[in-house]
């Protein structure tokens, strides 16, 4: 049973829209949430300098793609008894990079970020509004982990995250939720059977769409995505289509989190800074990256 109906999820495109709230012409979405003050605070939640990386290793063969190459790699000169060079194509989206969407990414009945249609924003040569190269300046912030696999184990069998799961995730932990944090979302999607079988793919409901728009996030991340299928006919990918379409979330896919878990298990450490930066690159539909937590 899905957490919405069809229709309470096709109305959040509206309910949870950010469309003009930064401006017309705004291409950063929920980046707006992160204020000079909040970067300043979030560099000194810095304890021990320690890093620990989200990024999962890239692959030639995606997880989600079976026999679709994450990247391709040439050595374009290796005979250099000084030096060596090589060209690396990258396949930014599905399931074998760790990567960051832009806004212009994804679209509901052809409608993109901040009141534009698909046919206004794509062009021949790509994007020309809401590409990656518009959130090239980077995302420093404070990230918050929500461990649901450690702290809320009912979300199991189904995998499907709900609202009430993250609150009581975050209550568990004694986090509290600011505007502007990212969320890392821990579900443990490689430790459990799915109860729908392999063509379930465990995540956030779209029922955490309000959530994450009451909650000003800025980003979201972890090692689930949403709840694939969604079961809507109109709405196949409501976190990306919505969150991203109507709330200008920024949405970083296929991440690694097994080493900063077993951190904060052991320490009870939660939040700490996140930085991210995407490659500026012109016309993109989104960019690989390695997002860093500093502890």
């Amino acid at each position: 049973m899905n957490d919405l109906r069809e229709d309470e999820a096709l109305e959040l495109f509206r309910s949870c829209s950010n469309t003009d709230r930064w401006g017309a012409d705004d291409q950063q979405g929920t980046l707006n949430f992160i204020s000079a003050e909040s970067r300043l605070a979030a560099l000194q939640m810095v304890r021990t300098g320690e890093c620990i990386s989200l990024a999962a290793d890239v692959r030639t063969a995606a997880i989600a793609e079976p026999g679709t190459p994450g990247y391709e790699h040439d050595m374009l000169y290796s005979w250099s008894p000084i030096t060596c060079g090589d060209r690396i194509a990258f396949k930014v989206h599905g399931g074998a990079v760790t990567h960051i969407d832009c806004l212009g990414h994804e679209f509901f009945d052809g409608m993109a970020y901040n009141g534009r249609t698909s046919a206004d924003i794509v062009g021949r040569e790509g994007l020309e509004f809401g590409d990656v190269h518009a959130l090239g300046g980077g995302i420093v912030t404070r990230g918050v982990l929500l461990d649901l696999e450690e702290q809320v184990p009912e979300v199991w069998p189904q995998g499907r995250v709900l609202a009430r799961h993250l609150d009581e995730c975050a209550e568990r932990e004694g986090i509290d939720i600011r505007s502007g944090d990212a969320l890392i979302v821990h579900l443990g999607t490689q430790s459990h059977a799915r109860a729908g079988g392999p063509s379930v793919h465990p995540g956030l409901g779209a029922s955490c769409l309000p959530w994450l728009h009451e909650k000003q996030i800025s980003v979201y991340l972890g090692d689930c995505i949403e709840y694939l299928p969604s079961g809507y006919d109109r709405l196949p990918f409501p976190l990306h289509q919505i969150g991203i379409a109507a709330m200008g979330l920024v949405l970083v896919d296929n991440c690694r989190l097994d080493e900063l878990v077993a951190h904060s298990r052991a320490t009870g450490q939660y939040d700490f800074l996140l930085v991210i930066g995407p490659l500026r690159l012109k016309g993109a539909t989104g960019s690989p990256v390695n997002p860093l937590c500093m502890l």
